[in-house]
């Protein structure tokens, strides 16, 4: 198999030549998932020069627009992810929504190998952090913190110890209501949150203003902002073979505050177009953009952390645009999904400015197992993306990493924060 070769190491094979014994081992791959991240808003800001780690993508990398999974999976991220992940159709992995039976839907329904148990099959070490329908935690050659560790804590965790090994609870960032959470918002708010909005009534704009930061921001970034950090100590402290990371606030962002920034657009519920008023678009407009920044700077960190003979592959599952959400009690939800996403890789081995033509979600698991000296799997429906190599790996393959077939499907396993869970797919739109 064609290997990806530093610049460094080229030169001495074209120069001098190099013994068997300098060779390298497969790339290391990093994949960054951005929920629900589109060019149509990354590309004016990326022009504006408001975006340096996305422009650096695009320049020194490749990229393309990564096209979604359309209905009846098109709105539900934890299948979407799910696909990311395994490289197959929901329904063969069996992760078929954000909320299965009226509650999140866990690890142990998932059907069939995820990208970090064919890696650990094969001797390879994985690095799994806050992605999407990972709790509880499985056991790999490596370490997994689950989505929902940020609310279990080493409960969440694979093994449990490796937060506490990098003081992890010294990394959760703070609580939505408290005074530094109020503080760190106003780089996306240009007025004070108040938590307890509650007090106000219903008809106040002050109400809603801070309803709206109550639903779908005050809890994000802290998120967001907590697995950027472990991730960010993990990934310099271990250095796995394969890393993945999930970030999930441009997609709240925009489906909350879409109409602030687009408020002509069409398809907006009635109630939402009556609080167009100039106080909330002056407090909301900036606020998708301002989210898009702060992910610009995270992504900027993970770059910088990345080895020299790593792959990073940035991927969303969706794009996104103004419309109405499915319930009238979420009337609120102004942004919803469009199938245009977004994939740009960079690192070692990427054809430098190369343009990814006519990808998929289908198409990542093969294209990174491919990259990791991996085979992969006939029964996988996607394409390894070659345009994005200065050379083109020679794929392998195999029958299927699931000897035996899919495996049967399995109830989800209660969550000891089930109902908080709960109320964060209300709060999403996905429950009514």
């Amino acid at each position: 198999m064609t290997r990806f070769w530093p610049a460094a190491l080229l030169a001495c094979i074209a120069l001098a030549g190099c013994g068997e014994g300098d060779r390298r081992g497969p790339a290391k791959v990093i994949l960054i998932g951005l929920d629900g991240a589109t060019w149509g808003v990354i590309e004016p800001l990326r022009a504006e020069g408001r975006l340096p780690a996305f422009d650096r993508l695009v320049r020194e990398g490749a990229s393309g627009v990564a096209h979604s999974i359309r209905e009846p999976h098109a709105y539900e991220s934890a299948a979407l992810w799910t696909t990311v992940a395994t490289g197959r159709h929901p329904e063969e992995h069996g992760i078929l929504a954000n909320a299965m039976d009226g509650s999140p839907p866990t690890s142990n329904m998932r059907r069939v190998h995820a990208l970090w148990n064919v890696a650990s099959e094969h001797g390879l070490d994985v690095g799994i952090v806050g992605w999407f329908v990972t709790w509880p935690a499985e056991a790999v050659n490596g370490f997994v913190v689950s989505d929902q560790a940020w609310l279990t804590g080493d409960r969440g965790a694979s093994p449990p110890q490796v937060l506490a090994d990098i003081g992890a609870p010294g990394f959760w960032a703070w609580e939505p209501g408290s005074a530094r959470n109020r503080e760190e918002l106003r780089r996306f708010i240009d007025f004070e949150f108040e938590p307890d909005f509650d007090r106000r009534p219903r008809g106040d704009p002050a109400w809603f203003r801070s309803f709206l930061v109550s639903e779908r921001l005050s809890w994000v970034y802290p998120r967001d902002e907590s697995f950027a950090r472990i991730g960010l100590a993990l990934l310099e402290r271990e250095r796995p073979d394969l890393f993945a990371i999930y970030f999930r606030g441009i997609d709240f962002t925009s489906h909350a505050f879409w109409m602030f920034r687009e408020p002509a657009a069409d398809g907006y519920h009635p109630r939402a177009s009556e609080r167009l008023g100039d106080e909330l678009l002056a407090s909301f407009g900036p606020l998708i953009e301002r989210y898009y920044a702060y992910q610009d700077e995270v992504l900027a960190r993970f770059l910088a952390a990345a080895d020299a003979d790593t792959l990073v592959l940035v991927v969303s599952d969706h794009g996104f645009g103004p419309g109405r959400n499915f319930y009238p009690a979420n009337w609120y939800l102004t942004g919803t999904h469009r199938p245009e996403g977004i994939i740009a890789a960079w690192g070692a081995g990427v054809a430098r400015g190369a343009r990814i033509q006519d990808a998929s979600l289908f198409d990542v698991a093969p294209t990174l197992l491919s990259a990791l000296d991996l085979p992969v799997g006939r029964d996988l429906p996607g394409r390894v993306l070659g345009e994005i190599f200065q050379r083109p790996p020679a794929v392998r393959y195999v029958d299927s990493h699931d000897r035996g077939g899919p495996r049967p499907a399995q109830a989800p396993i209660e969550s000891p924060d089930r109902e908080e869970m709960r109320e964060r797919l209300r709060a999403l739109g996905y429950l009514e």
